[in-house]
């Protein structure tokens, strides 16, 4: 019988396969999303502006 309270970080990691793929794409889907809306934000405040 396996002890799992002496597992390492490492080795939970690999058990648990890392971070998924799946996650990162939600994360940089958002990062990528807010980045728009801000610059669409930005562009919209400086044509309102007329410059």
């Amino acid at each position: 019988m396996y002890n799992f309270d002496h597992l390492t970080e490492e080795e939970l990691l690999n058990i648990e396969g890392g971070i998924e793929p799946i996650t990162v794409g939600i994360g940089l889907g958002s990062l990528f999303i807010s980045a728009v809306k801000i610059g669409y934000d930005f562009g919209r405040d400086l044509a309102r502006r007329g410059r």
